[in-house]
């Protein structure tokens, strides 16, 4: 091979090297350089704070504790489980404002997204006004109906002993005034 082609490939081999190195190592020790001279001062300033107080590594070993997760006694699990809640109580407006909606309640339209539970317990309360006066108006209809039902077989009752033939004691009652 001729010595100029070795000399372009060393060559070549030299600039990715140098590039490869530049890249994977240069430039994110920089960066790293960079943070560390950003962050240099505050770490500075944080010293001379809690240098004045002998329990500071307890503190903030309690601040990071607080702020991981364990069985459930941390802020972040209570955060956790408040999200959660939230999410369940907006699903549940949205599904009592739809059942007020189409019971005839009449209901803001932001009442969907952010109840409060007082809110929540008026609007299930007029919930059960509207479905208490329905029920009573459906059962003094079922009353009306069985009274009525009660002296038809009265009459059928009657004119069936006087006559014999219940066909024509149950016709007779359909006619017979109320």
């Amino acid at each position: 091979m001729p010595v100029w082609v070795q000399f372009v490939i060393a060559a070549a081999a030299f600039v990715t090297a140098s590039g490869v190195l530049i890249k994977k190592v240069i430039i994110p020790v920089f960066h790293f350089a960079k943070q560390v001279d950003d962050l240099l001062p505050k770490m500075v300033e944080l010293t001379e704070q809690l240098s004045h107080q002998p329990d500071s590594a307890k503190i903030l070993a309690e601040i990071v504790g607080q702020l991981r997760t364990d069985s459930g006694s941390s802020l972040l699990d209570i955060i956790k489980r408040l999200e959660e809640t939230s999410k369940i109580n907006t699903a549940n407006n949205s599904a009592l404002f739809g059942l007020m909606t189409s019971l005839g309640v009449r209901v803001d339209a932001g009442a969907a997204t952010g109840l409060r539970n007082e809110d929540t317990a008026r609007l299930r309360d007029a919930a059960a006004e509207k479905i208490a006066a329905d029920l009573k108006i459906a059962q003094d209809a079922v009353d009306e109906v069985a009274a009525e039902l009660a002296a038809s077989h009265k009459r059928a009752d009657d004119i069936d002993t006087r006559d014999g033939n219940p066909g024509d004691a149950a016709d007779a009652a359909s006619r017979s005034p109320q």
